[in-house]
């Protein structure tokens, strides 16, 4: 097989990856680059999971692979301003937002506002005994999002980027200094058909749900890594004006938290005002996020409430698919859903109409059969705090919807610059376990290709 060389290879064309490409271009160097997704051009993507048959199990989800990872279809919460603008990393976004103005991305006019709001949702949370965190953050919209990055494709398009659609790497390949290139990345495509791409450079930015990709095309490499507790809840969702009882409908992402009696902490994660609740596919089990678009308003909001499960395991992701996949097993190509009543009764009555939820597909289920009893507890402990700013997050109709898990990801050794213990070998976004989200993953590309660049000046 003939092995197509270039001086990097890009493994996932989510934010992080995206962001290092265009840094490399804007310097000015000649580097020839190759981008590898086994998802679809920008162009292509399209998603009919959430419909009465429910979720199709493509090899390829849309929802989260192709061009623009799963932020594409994202509502676009953007991380806007950093405490110190001068500081190394206030820099750093700076260059990026520059970098995604060129390609279509609005300016943001909304600072002083918001941040008035988060102080007093800071102020009015705390009298109630919960810990809050929030960001100024600009919310673009689905539509948005995908203009910029069609933008971005087609201008790396246009650059020379070699991009390699529906390819799946199957393999990296370590070589020794003296034979020149680094890696040989072996790629299948959806036909069958095999690649090889060589390389100087490797960055991989395949995002969270490629854990399991991950472990695999690297089953002959040793990281060092260290596990993140796993974190595992539901889905909920409530009247949105419960949340804008705390948000005044400017703060986009608030970020709720709380000790429990269990000593756990339980926490919100990505909210998603007047949104939707979304299926998607990881290739091995069937989870559930949370979208929501100027563009496209509902009458619910939701968010994920996720508990700490304190455990100590070695392989705490194994724990984490073992549970989605007992879901699987009850629903097998739907998420469950029961309302509030019904969790706290620990019973299933409330199964004879439609409840106020945005998933198209669904199947009734006891959720108290499939989570830790402790997840429970806590999620009702929880929710009945909160319910003391707004009696509204506790109504009986809300509906709970799993599986959902997040933030486990274990954490690589990684340099400063994101470099791995392999030379020349760089791990960046939620897949490094280091951090998550669209911005932060960006910042993490920008810095690697910053590493990369220094490098190939020597």
């Amino acid at each position: 097989m003939k092995t197509q060389y270039s001086d990097i290879v890009f493994v996932g064309a989510g934010p992080a990856n995206l962001l290092a490409v265009l840094e490399i271009i804007s310097s000015g160097i000649n580097l020839k680059i190759a981008l590898i997704d086994k998802g679809k051009s920008s162009f292509q993507r399209r998603c009919t999971a959430n419909t009465k048959s429910g979720c199709k199990k493509c090899p390829s989800c849309d929802v989260i692979n192709g061009f623009g990872g799963a932020g594409m279809f994202s509502d676009g919460k953007l991380h806007r301003i950093d405490t110190d603008r001068k500081s190394p990393s206030g820099t750093l976004l700076k260059s990026i937002y520059d970098h995604l103005e060129r390609f279509g991305l609005k300016k943001f006019d909304q600072e002083r506002p918001y941040l008035r709001q988060l102080k007093l949702a800071e102020k009015e949370l705390r009298k109630v005994g919960l810990d809050f965190s929030g960001y100024v953050s600009q919310h673009v919209g689905t539509r948005q999002i995908m203009r910029v990055t069609r933008n971005v494709e087609r201008f790396l398009v246009s650059k020379g980027v070699k991009i390699h659609y529906k390819s799946r790497v199957v393999e990296v390949i370590e070589r020794k200094k003296h034979e020149g290139y680094r890696y040989i990345v072996k790629c299948v495509d959806e036909e069958g058909n095999q690649t090889r791409c060589g390389c100087q450079y490797l960055v991989i930015g395949i995002g969270k749900a490629g854990y399991k990709d991950f472990t695999r095309m690297f089953r002959h490499f040793s990281f060092r890594f260290t596990a993140n507790r796993p974190t595992l809840g539901i889905r909920y969702e409530f009247p949105t004006a419960a949340l804008e009882s705390i948000t005044n409908d400017i703060i986009k992402d608030p970020l709720i938290s709380y000790q429990a009696n269990s000593k756990d902490t339980v926490m919100t994660f990505c909210s998603c005002s007047k949104g939707t609740v979304v299926p998607y596919y990881t290739g091995e089990v069937l989870l559930l996020g949370g979208q929501s678009s100027i563009n496209a308003e509902t009458r619910l909001s939701n968010f994920a409430i996720l508990n700490r499960v304190n455990l100590s395991m070695k392989r705490p992701m194994d724990y984490l698919y073992n549970y989605a996949t007992q879901v699987v097993s009850i629903s097998e190509n739907m998420p469950l859903i029961q309302t509030y009543r019904d969790l706290t009764g620990n019973r299933m009555k409330d199964t004879h109409k439609r409840h106020s939820t945005t998933l198209k597909f669904y199947r009734y289920h006891n959720l108290n059969l499939v989570l830790p009893r402790a997840v429970i507890e806590n999620v009702i402990e929880f929710l009945t705090v909160l319910s003391k700013v707004d009696g509204r997050f506790v109504k009986g109709d809300n509906v709970i919807s799993a599986p959902v898990f997040e933030l486990s990801i274990p954490r690589i050794a990684l340099t400063d610059s994101y470099e791995s213990d392999y030379e020349n070998l760089y791990i960046v976004g939620d897949i490094s376990g280091c951090m998550t989200g669209m911005m932060p993953s960006a910042m993490m590309g920008a810095v690697a290709a910053r590493s990369i660049l220094n490098k190939s000046k020597r």
